[in-house]
């Protein structure tokens, strides 16, 4: 008996050694991992691979042909890319040849496209990055600022993990995550109107939402948003630029990823039909009338189709610590300042944590989800309930030898009825400032010793 007791003891030793060494992996050098949601990358990478990434120290550590993990400024969570032009660089693409400062690159991992056109002056402060499927990938060819910055980089790729086992339409696990290519169109007419129809089939089945579907083989992305409309709204349409892509996972081992377009109608008749059960035009003022699909208030204000909501007010503490500290106690508060029950007696978007960890773009917490982060300086948090639209935006300035000052500024629309009720409540009496305050001192109350200066405002 002695000896099985020695034996557990040792084994739990081992596990508790084991877990040890993992912790100070972590610490030391920032592991965090990643899943690859598209085929953009292949053949390097497929849907479903799990990718082990470690924090990017400097600028000096990104490398020509590095694969790295950044953030999707349209909202899709973290994307990886081939690093391809470094900064101060000339990058030229003609047809399938890529040139830097005028010489050939070779690039045995990708699978070039032949009508790739272009040159790119890599700026000091960015990178210029590509797929390596070459007609599949959304990258730096396509974007309004064709460049990486350095605050939105993650980390780089040091390993890849074999795909873990996914359900696939017969219910049977195995295979890669399939990913489902589809498109979306924010449609606006010459008053400011937003073409809407509300989904006959799930997910979100009775919601409203912009006009979209899957891309058909064969199809372009922007054909098949303009075959979408048309089917759905009886309205013909003019493709513009993109707005945003997004990745929407099913529950049945598929996940969607989805781009969305600006479109501006070019003729037809409204009318509902496939599967849409209803097609309006709606008002910005009146979106709050209508029950939308999760988080389109959120893309459309981001991508500057809504106007930005209103200021409320600003609050600040000065807090006797680095940014870096005061940082990890904000994210500590911020996932536990509101409990689940309440955010869903007020009918929130985000009634419960969810999304990655740490904080990440589509980060959920009760009553908020993650706009943007910009570690250790911003951090930007919106949601929305049946009263309010809101943000609540998080800044870190340095103070030298004082440490820190903290802010928290609040904009806020509160649409309707009701809503003119509620903010007349919140806004004119002590509570919104009193929570705002309490929650500034929670941060400072959860940095180590020195503790805060107590000075606020």
């Amino acid at each position: 008996m002695i000896r099985g007791v020695r034996v557990a003891a040792w084994r739990w030793a081992m596990l508790a050694a084991v877990v040890a060494a993992g912790a100070l992996l972590v610490h030391r050098f920032g592991l965090f991992t990643a899943v690859v949601r598209s085929g953009s990358m292949r053949p390097t990478l497929e849907p479903g691979d799990l990718l082990v990434a470690t924090r990017i120290h400097g600028r000096s550590s990104v490398r020509r042909g590095d694969l790295v993990v950044f953030a999707s400024r349209a909202g899709g969570g973290l994307l990886v890319k081939r690093v391809v032009g470094l900064p101060g660089e000339r990058i030229e693409l003609a047809g399938r040849a890529v040139r830097v400062d005028g010489a050939p690159l070779a690039e045995p991992s990708a699978r070039r496209g032949g009508a790739d056109r272009g040159s790119f002056e890599v700026p000091p402060d960015g990178w210029l990055v590509l797929g390596d499927e070459r007609e599949a990938s959304v990258d730096s060819r396509s974007w309004d600022d064709p460049y990486v910055r350095r605050r939105e980089l993650r980390g780089l790729v040091r390993a890849r993990l074999a795909a873990p086992a996914v359900v696939d339409g017969a219910g049977q696990y195995g295979g890669r995550m399939q990913v489902v290519l589809a498109g979306g169109a924010v449609v606006t007419d010459d008053d400011g109107r937003l073409l809407l129809v509300k989904r006959g089939r799930a997910p979100q089945r009775g919601r409203w939402s912009v006009p979209g579907g899957r891309v058909e083989p064969g199809e372009t992305l922007e054909a098949a948003v303009a075959r979408e409309v048309l089917e759905e709204t009886g309205l013909h349409v003019e493709v513009g630029r993109e707005l945003w892509m997004l990745h929407l996972p099913t529950g049945d081992g598929r996940e969607f990823e989805i781009h969305d377009f600006h479109a501006t109608p070019v003729g037809g008749t409204l009318r509902a039909g496939d599967d849409a059960d209803a097609a309006a035009w709606v008002a910005p003022q009146d979106l709050h009338r209508v029950r939308l699909t999760t988080h389109l208030v959120a893309h459309l204000r981001r991508a500057g189709v809504l106007a930005p909501l209103p200021h409320v007010d600003e609050h600040a503490i000065e807090i006797a610590a680095d940014r870096e500290a005061v940082w990890v106690a904000l994210e500590h508060v911020v996932e536990t300042a509101a409990p689940s029950r309440f955010a869903r007696l007020l009918g929130c978007e985000d009634a419960a944590a969810a999304g990655p960890r740490p904080l990440a773009p589509w980060s959920a917490v009760p009553g908020f989800h993650v706009a943007a982060v910009e570690r250790p300086s911003r951090l930007a948090l919106a949601g929305r309930h049946r009263f309010s639209d809101y943000e609540l935006v998080f800044r870190l300035d340095e103070l030298g030898a004082r440490g820190t000052r903290l802010h928290a500024e609040t904009r806020a629309a509160f649409p309707g009825a009701s809503g003119a009720i509620y903010g007349a409540l919140l806004m004119r009496t002590p509570m919104h400032a009193l929570a705002t305050r309490r929650m500034l001192r929670a941060v400072a109350r959860g940095v180590p010793v020195p503790s805060p200066t107590g000075r606020g405002s």
